[in-house]
């Protein structure tokens, strides 16, 4: 009597198994279907926020592939190895749409590597100059973690004297020096050290009024005091 029951026992464990095993492999095989299914084939891709990188060059990730199928992160970190991209939202829409939102690197400088001229974004990543574009020159990649904060707290403070700077060079080993062409065409040279830049650039404007036409060099080192040099230079 007790094997009967044991028996008797397995057959409703059985008739689970097979029914899971059954539901299961129905799952995999509707799933297959699903992902290969033409429907889910993209066909429209939307990519926006580039101007540096080809569209082009987006897209081909997802051309004649399916929707479903497709590995997002995977994707995202090529596109983001492109030099020029700084971040990338990716989208799937049914049934057959992607949307890439691409955010590109702003350029806050001109810098040489290796004979050659790149742009360089206040983060430190070099990428190409693909057009003509007016940039300050960072003359030399020596204490360049220093250069770009004072450049990047400088474009922050002074957006209307931007374009008035002309290069970020080192005036000896220890201090940084901007030259600025103004309007007259004429070179200035500004000491600003190496540090304080916040402070120092928040006084820009007020240094910039009080300069004679034949000023060719201001000192701001030792704040609170400007030292101006007039003469030529």
């Amino acid at each position: 009597m007790r094997r009967h029951k044991r028996k008797s026992n397995l057959k409703p464990v059985l008739k689970i198994f097979f029914i899971t095993i059954l539901i299961g492999g129905s799952l995999i095989v509707l799933y297959k279907l699903l992902i290969n299914w033409e429907e889910f084939k993209i066909k429209q891709i939307t990519v926006t926020g580039t101007s540096r990188v080809e569209k082009s060059q987006i897209r081909k990730y997802f051309k004649d592939r399916y929707l479903l199928k497709l590995d997002i992160n995977k994707i995202k970190g090529k596109i983001e190895k492109l030099k020029p991209v700084k971040k990338v939202a990716i989208k799937r829409e049914l049934p057959d749409k992607i949307e890439v939102a691409v955010t590109e690197r702003m350029a806050i400088a001109i810098i040489r590597k290796n004979n050659k001229i790149f742009l360089i974004d206040e983060d430190g990543k070099f990428f190409d100059k693909t057009k003509k574009e007016n940039y300050p020159l960072i003359k030399n990649r020596d204490y360049l973690d220093k250069k770009l904060e004072l450049l990047k707290k400088y474009k922050n403070l002074q957006k209307n004297k931007y374009n008035l700077l002309e290069k970020i060079i080192m005036l000896n080993e220890y201090d940084i020096g901007m030259i600025f062409k103004l309007n007259n065409n004429s070179r200035l040279t500004l000491n600003i050290g190496r540090n304080q830049f916040g402070q120092k650039l928040f006084l820009i404007n007020k240094v910039f009024s009080q300069i004679k036409q034949n000023t060719y060099k201001i000192d701001m080192r030792f704040l609170p005091y400007v030292i101006y040099k007039d003469g030529g230079g």
